[in-house]
């Protein structure tokens, strides 16, 4: 298929605009070319997606036996993993971070795919792209190739990959897919994530996934290395940081959207945490994009 082109306007502004840094270095969705021979050496500490695109590569994962994935293959990448590739002809590859967490849909769960997997007589880990996905990678090639690098935007194309893949492969398609990240641990992060969206409390979060407060402790220090009450104050500031800079809501309305208890609570946090004052932080928003 040929990717059409068309033309982003107001570059300058879309480059400077806080949607473009605010949540690091690395975008959720990213494009790799690559030529005949060349090789690629990465290593990410979240789980992907991998997709080659066009081509075909020679992959190998943290030191295991190289396998060869032909075009218009995807395959899931487990946390940590280092990856070597080999380009064997022209290819280009997409990625998808999950540092997000993997949400299929409000109403399946991704432990739910855990009996699918067991059993099955498919490829691990790798699955073709269907008609589904090639609709979805004709929407997003072209804005892609206009760099429309908007991380907003980028977030919703990937839960609308999520949501695709539920809708357009059956639960064992899907099993084999995701089988690297069936563990307990990583359905634990995963639910973590899920949670972070409700603004709970250290106590309401163990609550909510059904353990003491001892076990959670716990858990977010081999899973995280940190405390639940850091991991949540680092979602928040992160969350209150891109609102403040990139969002429209006024105000008055974030505490209670960011489970401050008033509008003074949500100022001293944003005191400690951000460096400075919601009003300031949203003024200089605004002395950026005119710039």
């Amino acid at each position: 298929m040929k990717v059409l082109n068309i033309q982003l306007q107001d570059t300058g502004e879309h480059r400077r605009c806080a949607c473009y840094t605010v949540c690091g270095t690395q975008p959720l969705i990213d494009k790799v070319d690559l030529h005949c021979m060349q090789e690629y050496l990465w290593e990410r500490s979240e789980a992907y997606i991998l997709m080659v695109y066009k081509g075909k590569i020679q992959l190998c994962l943290s030191h295991q036996q190289p396998f060869a994935v032909d075009q218009r293959h995807l395959l899931l990448v487990s946390p940590g993993s280092s990856v070597h590739i080999c380009a064997q002809t022209q290819s280009q590859l997409l990625w998808f971070s999950l540092q997000e967490g993997i949400h299929l849909c409000p109403s399946f769960r991704l432990e739910e795919l855990v009996p699918y997997a067991k059993g099955n007589n498919y490829k691990p880990g790798m699955l073709r792209v269907n008609p589904g996905i090639n609709c979805y990678l004709n929407g997003l090639l072209p804005f892609l190739k206009s760099e429309l690098w908007c991380q907003q935007y980028l977030r919703i194309k990937l839960h609308e990959l999520l949501f695709c893949l539920r809708g357009y492969y059956s639960k064992e398609e899907l099993a084999c897919l995701f089988s690297p990240v069936l563990s307990e641990d990583f359905i634990f992060r995963d639910r973590v994530y899920a949670c972070l969206r409700k603004n709970l409390k250290v106590g309401e979060l163990a609550q909510e996934l059904g353990m003491c407060y001892t076990r959670l402790i716990s858990l977010f220090h081999r899973m995280f290395a940190t405390s639940p009450k850091e991991f949540i104050n680092t979602y928040k500031k992160e969350q209150l940081l891109h609102e403040l800079r990139c969002g429209i809501k006024p105000l008055k309305t974030l505490p209670f959207e960011y489970g401050f208890s008033s509008y003074s609570a949500l100022t001293r946090f944003c005191i400690t945490h951000l460096g400075a004052k919601p009003t300031d932080i949203r003024s200089d928003r605004l002395l950026v994009r005119t710039k």
